[in-house]
């Protein structure tokens, strides 16, 4: 079962770099946080693609695909 991180746990993660930002000069701790967040958003950016894709497909099919 795979786990995924959402929006609000990113933005999370996002405060605290810029926090350990401004109060360690952006360390290399806090380059490494920076780095763990960029992949993640680009990672849910991907995979966000790969849903809408998928759902055009399947729509060409069936108009309704999804909806109620």
């Amino acid at each position: 079962m795979a786990t995924y991180i959402t929006e609000d746990e990113i933005e999370t993660l996002i405060e605290i770099e810029n926090y350990l930002g401004e109060k360690e000069s952006w360390s290399e701790n806090t380059t490494k946080i920076w780095n763990v967040v960029e992949n993640l958003v680009k990672r849910r950016h991907k995979t966000n693609e790969q849903a809408k894709n998928n759902m055009r497909k399947y729509r060409k099919e069936n108009k309704n695909y999804g909806r109620e």
